[in-house]
């Protein structure tokens, strides 16, 4: 598509052959005019040696970003549900990529210029209903102060005419993602990222919130500097004021299969903890235990992604 869509060779042999000539395929032999950002990021995403070319999908995503605002430049005032990366967002952000989206709510990865271009994450509302759903999780994030489990929110803003949080960016990867990569973890990783679950189990409790659907894919892991100092964040408190007589909300296996059962008629800390347990669980053995007696999932209309 880049280059008029011409094929790079007409055979194998001569494509292995440019591959290794030019370490890569090299845009500019098809369009001299091409910006080096752009050629750069082709070049490294098809080096013929595999340990040399770029680490991982989120990496990729993120240079093709900076790629796609080198070549295109920036815009402003515009919906951030229309925008794409490399878009100027309210004269402060700037669009790097989607990270995920719910009936309700779309999370977006944008550098804040307000702070050095960090990156942070804007959950925006896609109506007028789910903004005040937003105002209400936003008053929830703000009971928790200096918990680093516990995502940070900036604020609530207004962004090309729609509601928004704007939070902290939870890491490139999540627990679950993490899980399904290495399977069950390390002693050492398991010592760190189980404190930092029970850590974020006491903050919830200490500050009176339920978050109702602690599971790895709401975990994000967040690295400072290396990988040894990555930590777990919970994120994503959209259910979090759900009604506690709603027990069927939820996501098996991590929802208590005993509540509604022996006196339990609503949602309690002890099925909070039953979900963070079999989150340590998978953690340690790699493994599901399983999803117990058949509940049908549930939950409210919200955003599934939003580190």
């Amino acid at each position: 598509m880049l280059t008029g869509g011409r094929s790079p060779a007409t055979e194998r042999g001569e494509l292995m052959d440019r591959l290794r000539r030019d370490h890569g395929l090299d845009l500019a032999a098809e369009m001299p005019q091409v910006r080096s950002s752009l050629r750069q990021l082709v070049l490294d995403a098809t080096n013929p040696k595999p340990d040399e070319r770029i680490a991982d999908v989120a990496e990729f995503l993120e240079r093709l970003a900076a790629a796609r605002e080198d070549v295109l430049g920036k815009a402003t005032g515009t919906d951030p549900l229309e925008a794409g990366p490399g878009t100027e967002l309210a004269g402060r952000f700037t669009y790097r990529r989607k990270l995920g989206a719910g009936s309700t709510a779309v999370g977006i990865l944008v550098a804040d210029h307000q702070v050095g271009g960090a990156e942070r994450v804007l959950k925006v509302a896609k109506d007028a209903d789910a903004a005040e759903r937003l105002r209400a999780e936003a008053q929830i994030l703000g009971r928790f102060e200096n918990d680093d489990r516990i995502v940070t929110l900036h604020g609530v803003v207004e962004v090309g005419g729609r509601t928004a949080l704007l939070l902290k960016y939870a890491g490139r990867t999540t627990l679950a993602e993490e899980l399904n990569n290495r399977g069950r973890l390390s002693i050492d990783v398991l010592e760190r990222w189980g404190t930092d679950l029970l850590t974020a189990l006491v903050a919830l409790e200490r500050n009176g919130v339920m978050h109702r659907d602690i599971k790895p894919a709401n975990l994000g892991v967040y690295q400072s500097s290396s990988r040894a100092d990555s930590h777990l964040v919970i994120f994503d408190f959209s259910m979090a004021g759900v009604d506690p007589k709603n027990i069927e909300a939820g996501t098996p296996p991590y929802l208590d299969p005993f509540l509604g059962t022996g006196g339990r008629r609503q949602y309690d800390t002890a099925a909070e903890r039953y979900g963070a347990a079999v989150v340590l669980f998978e953690m340690a053995t790699g493994k599901s235990p399983g999803t117990g007696p058949t509940r049908t999932p549930t939950r409210p209309p919200s955003m599934t992604t939003s580190r």
